[in-house]
């Protein structure tokens, strides 16, 4: 996926490990918020979350459907919390995870960037019972048996 990416040159301050510069995209507030129409209520995905559905251009070409996550506050533990978020979800690339695409950090809110899923969450399919567990448990068994076909130890 080729999104359009803020970096910083090697004279800028680096707020972050390289490995997050390398791995995640910082996106501007502006990119973000023409994705979702400024953050519009016709976006909204989870309005207790704050998460949004947005709609990342590259070049004016391709369209990349997103879910933009927002996290208030400029509490010492927020940003603490969004940091350690950002590092372990840059690093993480499974077919059964949700991509972190990268971030936006301002002074009094940061976003999330994730890779948009639109069949939702696991909990709202088991509710809307869109996904039985006689389902999930024939796709873990699935999962199971790929990892072990990969030589991978697999412990349930």
């Amino acid at each position: 996926m080729f999104l359009k990416c803020v970096r910083f040159n090697r004279s800028s301050q680096r707020k972050y490990a390289m490995i997050i510069e390398e791995l995640c995209c910082q996106f501007s507030l502006a990119d973000l918020r023409k994705s979702t129409n400024n953050f519009d209520d016709r976006h909204t995905i989870d309005s207790h979350a704050g998460v949004y559905k947005g709609i990342l251009e590259h070049n004016g070409i391709n369209d990349y459907d997103v879910a933009l996550r927002q996290i208030y506050g400029t509490q010492n533990r927020r940003f603490l919390e969004f940091k350690k978020e950002i590092e372990l979800l840059c690093q993480l690339h499974h077919p059964n995870l949700i991509s972190l695409i990268g971030f936006y950090e301002g002074k009094n809110e940061s976003i999330l960037v994730y890779e948009y899923m639109s069949n939702g969450s696991l909990d709202r399919q088991l509710e809307r019972g869109e996904l039985s567990w006689k389902k999930m448990g024939e796709n873990v068994r699935r999962g199971n048996t790929e990892c072990e076909s990969a030589n991978n130890v697999v412990r349930v």
